[in-house]
C-alpha cells in the first residue's frame, strides 16, 4: 500500500513524508508551483494519482482536466464523477468520459490508467429490505460492469458509497469499519474477484481508525489530509486513532498556515505512525502472496 499525503499549496514539501503523489487537478490549475511539484514528480518515476476535484466541490471540465493529463502525465487519472449519484450513473458517466480519454491518453500520456469511483445513493438503513437488497444488487452489478471494462484498471472506494451501501449490516459510522467489510467481499474468493484480480484498489480518505491499514493488505494505495490537517491543531495519533473528527475546510489549499515546531513534530508522528501499519498491511501481502504460489 502507498499512502499519500495531500497538503496545500503553501506546504506541499510535507508531501514527501509518505510515498504516495496525490494532485488535486482544481489546485493544480489555479496553481503553478503546485501543477509543477506534481510534472516534477511524474518525471522522477513517482507514480502520481490525477484526483478529477469533485470532492471538493470544483466541477472542472473534462477537456481541462485531459489537458493536465497530458501535462503531468500522471500514472492514475481519476474519472469525473457524481457525488450521491447511482453506480449506473457515474458508470454510464465514465463511459461518456472514457469516449474521449482513451484516444488523448494513448497518444499523448500513454502510461495513464483510468480510476472509477463507484457512488451509492442513501443510507441503506433508510431503506425497507427488499429496498436494500435491490439497491446492493445493482450497486454491485454496475461495480462488476465497471472492473469488467479493459479501459478501467482502478477502482476508488470512497467512504459514504460504502457506508450507503452496507452501513445496515455494519452498524456503524466508521469510515474503516464499512470499508474493511467491503474488502472482506471484495478480496479473491468472494464475487469471483479473481477474475478481475488485475484491477487495483485505492481507498480515498483516512479515516479516524489509522489502526485499520495493517489489515488493508488488498488495498494498492490510500491518500488523506488528516494526517496534516491534524497536525495543524497539534493532534498527534493516539493509539493508532487521530483524537478527533476535524473535517477539512473549504479554504484549505488557501488558508494561509503558521507552521510551528509542534505542529511540524505532529505531522511527521502522524505520517511515521500510518506508514508503519501500511509496512505492516505490505508485509501481509508478502506473506499472503506467498502461500498461494
Amino acid at each position: 500500500m502507498e499512502l499519500s499525503l495531500i497538503c496545500p499549496p503553501q506546504h506541499i514539501e510535507y508531501t514527501s513524508l509518505l510515498p504516495g503523489r496525490f494532485c488535486l487537478a482544481d489546485v493544480a490549475l489555479a496553481n503553478h508551483a503546485y501543477r509543477d511539484y506534481f510534472g516534477t514528480a511524474s518525471d522522477d518515476g513517482y507514480e502520481v494519482i490525477l484526483d478529477n476535484g469533485v470532492f471538493e466541490g470544483n466541477l472542472i471540465q473534462d477537456k481541462e482536466l485531459l489537458e493536465l493529463m497530458t501535462v503531468l502525465r500522471p500514472a492514475v487519472l481519476i474519472i469525473p464523477d457524481i457525488l450521491n449519484g447511482h453506480t449506473e450513473t457515474n458508470y454510464q458517466r465514465a463511459l461518456d468520459f472514457l469516449e474521449t480519454a482513451v484516444p488523448i491518453r494513448d497518444a499523448q500520456s500513454p502510461k495513464t490508467k483510468f480510476m472509477f469511483v463507484p457512488q451509492c445513493t442513501y443510507p441503506s438503513h433508510c431503506l425497507n429490505t427488499n429496498e436494500r437488497n435491490a439497491k446492493r444488487e445493482r450497486f454491485w452489478h454496475w461495480l462488476w460492469q465497471a472492473v469488467s471494462n479493459k479501459d478501467i484498471s482502478w477502482l476508488g472506494i470512497c467512504r459514504d458509497a460504502v457506508f450507503n451501501a452496507f452501513g445496515d449490516i455494519t452498524q456503524t459510522q466508521d469510515q474503516e469499519i464499512n470499508r474493511f467489510y467491503f474488502g472482506c467481499l471484495f478480496q479473491p474468493g468472494g464475487l469471483e474477484t479473481l477474475k478481475i484480480s488485475n484491477v487495483k484498489l485505492h481507498y480515498l480518505g483516512v479515516g479516524d481508525d489509522v489502526n485499520m491499514l495493517r489489515y488493508y493488505w488488498y488495498v494498492d494505495s490510500m491518500d488523506t489530509a488528516s494526517f496534516f490537517w491534524h497536525g495543524t491543531y497539534y493532534n498527534k495519533m493516539q493509539c493508532g486513532r487521530l483524537p478527533s473528527v476535524l473535517k477539512r475546510p473549504k479554504d484549505y489549499f488557501r488558508r494561509p498556515f503558521t507552521m510551528e515546531r509542534s505542529m511540524d513534530e505532529a505531522i511527521k508522528w502522524n505520517c511515521q505512525q500510518a506508514q508503519v501499519m501500511s509496512d505492516q498491511a505490505n508485509a501481509l501481502r508478502r506473506i499472503i502472496n506467498r502461500e498461494r504460489v
